[in-house]
């Protein structure tokens, strides 16, 4: 899943993030209690879904 941000909810520079390499790209990726957090701020239906999502999966690891 890619998950892209238009605007400003956050200043860029101040987020933790981590490179990963696909291919010859580096692309950052957000950490993820950040990525909650800025769901959570965005309010949308659809990112509230996904902070649903991203609860149950953690529950998931947890078992």
């Amino acid at each position: 899943m890619v998950d892209v941000s238009i605007g400003q909810i956050m200043d860029y520079h101040k987020v933790l993030k981590r490179n990963v390499k696909v291919g010859n790209i580096k692309v950052p990726i957000i950490d993820l209690d950040q990525l909650k957090k800025l769901k959570k701020k965005a309010g949308r239906p659809k990112d509230l879904a996904d902070l649903d999502d991203l609860k149950r999966l953690e529950k998931l690891g947890d078992d």
